[in-house]
């Protein structure tokens, strides 16, 4: 099974949210990480997916959403990404995520019709 769409997250139920949000408005299926390591766990699988969804901060001391990136990068992911952050724009990852990466960033909460217009805006780019 190819599924569309890739989320990563620490927090579980943020996970299980974003997951049913993009299910919901979008009918793709949705793969799960809750680390960069799972992710990786994860590879060809999650290389496959059209999206990548992923939080920015993962958790004191572990590989964040920009490290997801990288990786994803690196294994040359065909798909588009975007970051999730509840943190403001002064934390030093989500600074991070604007300026070194051409991948918008979205704050949480997130609602049905922020992340369907996101995903519209951004349709067919990387």
């Amino acid at each position: 099974m190819n599924d569309d769409v890739v989320v990563l997250a620490d927090d579980d139920d943020l996970l299980d949210a974003v997951a049913e949000l993009v299910e919901a408005i979008t009918e793709r299926k949705v793969l799960k990480a809750r680390s960069v390591a799972e992710l990786m766990t994860l590879g060809s699988r999650a290389l496959a997916c059209e999206l990548a969804i992923l939080d920015v901060n993962l958790g004191a001391n572990a590989p964040s959403g920009l490290d997801a990136l990288t990786w994803l990068n690196e294994c040359n992911f065909k798909g588009r990404a975007m970051f999730l952050t509840g943190h403001g724009s002064s934390y030093q990852l989500v600074q991070d995520a604007h300026i070194s990466t051409n991948v918008p960033v979205l704050s949480k909460p997130i609602s049905g019709d922020d992340l369907l217009a996101l995903l519209e805006q951004h349709d067919g780019r990387n």
